[in-house]
């Protein structure tokens, strides 16, 4: 959104990539516990959030 807002770009976010649990099984201790799976689903929202901040310093 940075890169292009100011190029007079109407943006408009839009939530892509759902991550979500298909087990019908309750969520158990183990759930709740850090994993490597879960570190890389989250790196996508890390890597965007490095995007912004790049953008914003880097105008």
């Amino acid at each position: 959104m940075d890169a292009f807002e100011p190029t007079g770009l109407v943006v408009i976010p839009v939530p892509m990539g759902f991550a979500h649990k298909t087990s019908t099984n309750p969520d158990t201790f183990r759930d709740w516990l850090p994993s490597a799976r879960n570190l890389h689903d989250s790196s996508w929202a890390i890597h965007e959030y490095l995007c912004r901040l790049w953008y914003r310093i880097h105008g």
